[in-house]
């Protein structure tokens, strides 16, 4: 989107290799933003929802203002990105990519053809476990329900950002509500650990949450994933016009998870000035700092993160 807002496609031959098709309603993507940040102006016609109050536990509601906390369905960016794809003859292929090398050109081989670019815009998911000296590396497992209340209401302007009233589990866990309306919203269990959380076990959790604070309710939609935490990212390519982006090049805030507005940046950081640049991700060092000592905490004593957010939001 970035490359077609600064005129970069249309000289160029663009091919997008993914094994999945985006059509279904599969992650949230969410970003605190103020309302003149440019981020806001080109995504304003994606965001479904936005929240001005935050509340942690059952403590008061506190506003955020300036800021405000934005929602995108997925299923509207893929379909926003797909009508883009059409619009300029880009060619997106269903396959899996298994390496890519320099030669003359970069050769893509996947599980089905081999392509030969002069352009890598590599964002396919690293393995953090091999990853040299990365001692410090936990997973950020979620599992959540959109739910309609049968009785009950949310606080449709205020954004539960971390309810840690449930068991720990030798981990740190939460859950986190996103209120769509009064009757409706997104409630989901975040887990911070080095064991991912189990479907049913969230479930289970999640249904004596939900029916503790807000009664019956009626399942919608679900959704689930991982995201790594760690402080480290893959070792970047020396070689010029291969860029990694997405969580491969290291746009996921380790401490969080957050990467929508960091992936944003760098691909304006890309398309600077006109042109394709073989720019990398540079977090903030001493938010990268702070996020390092965070995850040593939750990789060696787990037990703390509990009151350690707590405090934070105090």
């Amino acid at each position: 989107m970035e490359m077609e807002k600064q005129d970069l496609i249309q000289d160029l031959k663009i091919l997008i290799i993914d094994p999945s098709a985006k059509k279904e309603n599969d992650k949230t993507f969410c970003f605190w933003a103020s309302e003149n940040d440019d981020i806001l102006i080109d995504y304003k016609n994606l965001i479904s929802h936005e929240w001005s109050n935050i509340q942690i536990n059952d403590n008061s509601e506190e506003s955020i203002k300036p800021l405000k906390y934005y929602h995108i369905n997925s299923i509207d960016l893929y379909d926003a990105s797909r009508a883009l794809t059409q619009q300029k003859n880009i060619t997106v292929l269903a396959q899996k990519v298994i390496t890519v090398q320099q030669k003359k050109q970069f050769e893509i081989k996947t599980d089905e053809s081999t392509i030969l670019s002069d352009w890598v815009f590599d964002s396919r998911p690293p393995d953090f476990k091999i990853i040299k000296n990365n001692k410090f590396y936990i997973s950020q497992s979620f599992f959540g329900l959109k739910i309609k209340l049968i009785e009950a209401q949310f606080k449709q302007d205020v954004y539960h950002m971390m309810d840690f009233r449930i068991t720990q589990q030798k981990a740190t866990q939460f859950v986190y509500i996103l209120p769509y309306d009064k009757q409706t919203g997104l409630v989901e269990l975040t887990r911070f650990g080095k064991i991912i959380i189990d479907k049913e076990e969230a479930q289970n959790l999640l249904h004596d949450f939900i029916s503790k604070h807000y009664g019956q309710y009626e399942v919608l939609e679900e959704e689930r994933g991982v995201i790594p935490m760690s402080s480290l990212s893959p070792k970047l390519s020396k070689r010029n016009r291969w860029v990694n982006i997405g969580t491969r090049g290291g746009s996921v805030k380790p401490s969080t998870g957050y990467a929508f507005k960091n992936m944003y940046k760098h691909a304006k950081e890309i398309c600077s000035k006109g042109k394709l640049k073989n720019a990398a991700f540079s977090p903030n060092p001493r938010f990268l700092f702070y996020d390092q000592l965070l995850l040593i905490i939750l990789t060696l004593w787990p037990q703390k993160g509990k009151p350690i957010f707590e405090r934070l939001f105090e």
